[in-house]
């Protein structure tokens, strides 16, 4: 049944107490469409909201206002405080919103009537959100079908590849672009004494980071290192970039230290997939990058010639 009101009130009057496994297994799936209809109607409101006057205020040329406050205006702003929640969470609102009133509305239609959840619709947004409209649709068209069916991440690798082969020379700009956005974010605070990095890197750079990680924890480890393969991951990336570490794998016996000039002069070995016709110049079909995905032509010929 499609959510609305009616299936609410019938899923409102079952008790799972009673029912057989596979029927709580389906009233967990009811209960997610119904989640998945109730935030599209919550999104229709962000929408309307959104395009009101009093949330486009016109902002004098020299007002100190970023060109996303320029393009959101205010309503995220508002949303976020009434909501309680973050202002980035607001205006992602705001932006899935106004996508789904204008070129992504069959995304905005397949969460409303729980074909997909939030989390796959975001997938599509996020990765559609700086396209070119009729790029934008052409993909919406090749993997809305299957979306229903994907994981959120999954989905994402669909949008990637599908990007990729209906515009290869965007992508390749876009990448480009987004290149020169690499970053790695100041630590962020997690319990216990701990804290989190991440880095925002180029696919290919991501890949050999990874790959230099794994192998320097399968060496320790066949050597009889006792850590973990997450702890010698960790060890070893604090002791490649500070030297030492609590613990770090360099220096231990049979790990990072022989790793390090067992790999001097080579780098890390990275996979990438194509079809001969990529290394030929065809530029109609992606690649795929062992550990992320598919990646553009135009990248898996740098990496090949590299």
């Amino acid at each position: 049944l499609a959510p609305d009101p009616e299936l609410v009130r019938s899923l409102d009057a079952v008790s799972p107490e009673g029912l057989t496994d596979d029927a709580v297994l389906e009233l967990v799936a009811a209960w997610g469409r119904v989640a998945s209809w109730a935030r599209a109607r919550q999104l229709d409101a962000v929408a309307e909201l959104a395009a009101r006057p009093s949330m486009n205020p016109v902002w004098p040329a020299a007002a100190n206002v970023s060109a996303r406050q320029r393009a959101l205006g205010i309503a995220g702003d508002e949303i976020a405080f009434r909501l309680r929640t973050s202002r980035h969470r607001g205006e992602a609102m705001v932006r899935m919103a106004q996508a789904f009133d204008r070129h992504l509305a069959e995304t905005g239609d397949a969460l409303r009537h729980g074909l997909i959840d939030e989390a796959k619709a975001r997938v599509v947004v996020d990765g559609l959100t700086r396209v070119a409209i009729p790029v934008a649709l052409e993909v919406q068209d090749r993997v809305l079908p299957i979306a229903p069916e994907r994981t959120p991440g999954q989905l994402s690798a669909d949008v990637q590849r599908a990007l990729i082969e209906c515009d290869p020379v965007d992508a390749a700009h876009r990448h480009a672009a987004a290149a020169e956005e690499r970053r790695v974010c100041r630590p962020r605070v997690l319990p216990d004494g701990m804290a989190g990095i991440y880095a925002v890197l180029p696919a290919a750079d991501a890949v050999a980071v990874d790959t230099v990680l794994n192998d320097a924890a399968r060496t320790a480890r066949a050597s009889g290192d006792g850590r973990t393969v997450d702890q010698l991951r960790a060890d070893t990336f604090v002791a490649l970039l500070a030297g030492g570490g609590c613990g770090a794998a360099i220096g231990a016996a049979g790990s990072g230290a022989g790793f390090k000039r067992a790999t001097v002069g080579r780098g890390p070995s990275i996979r990438v997939t194509v079809p001969i016709s990529v290394l030929l110049g065809d530029e109609s079909v992606a690649a795929t990058l062992e550990g992320y995905g598919a990646i553009s032509p135009k990248e898996a010929r740098r990496i090949a010639a590299d």
